[in-house]
């Protein structure tokens, strides 16, 4: 932006050298006081509009602070009346759901005893049959895994095994020998 080519200050130094050329009145001291009461009602004008804003800026924030409470102590109220609801609501059912508990421990005090014994005597039926029929189904399960053929098979490869050690060890020279 362009400077204007008569500037403020070249102004003032213009008027103060006219008023100095009137005699008796004492024009540039007059002129200053004008100048400083001019820029003192500006200065206090914009700090007055300064304090306006700034005050407007904060009622505004109170009241959306006020707001902001406001709402939240609503919801707070609500949640306190639901609270008090599902207490009255959970206090009226212990009440009634106490007997029925009571009975059902009872109850199941007097089963479980009775479950252990009956539990007892199923796992140790169903262990013997498990082992009886083990005894019973084991050649047949035997056969089926591992027949005759391959068993004659394993034996036959045995036998060789031990008719090769006896002559391995006769060949072997012993170290006394040496």
């Amino acid at each position: 932006m362009k400077e204007p080519i008569i500037t403020k200050s070249l102004t003032n130094k213009i008027t103060r050298m006219i008023l100095r050329t009137m005699p008796i009145i004492p024009g540039p001291e007059l002129y200053d006081l004008f100048i400083e009461l001019k820029d003192g009602k500006k200065t206090i004008n914009s700090k007055i509009e300064q304090a306006y804003k700034a005050l407007k800026e904060t009622s505004n924030l109170v009241a959306d602070l006020e707001s902001d409470l406001i709402e939240r102590t609503e919801k707070v109220k609500e949640l306190k009346e639901t609270y008090e609801e599902y207490s009255k609501l959970a206090e009226i059912e212990e009440d009634k759901i106490q007997p029925l508990i009571s009975q059902l421990e009872k109850t199941v005090g007097k089963s479980r005893n009775v479950e252990r014994v009956v539990s007892f005597f199923i796992n140790l039926i169903a262990g013997l049959l498990l082992f009886i029929i083990g005894i019973w189904a084991g050649p047949t399960v035997k056969d089926w895994i591992w027949p005759k053929e391959k068993i004659e098979q394993m034996e036959n490869i045995q036998g060789l095994k031990e008719n090769v050690k006896p002559k391995i060890e006769n060949s072997q020279p012993s170290p006394t020998d040496k």
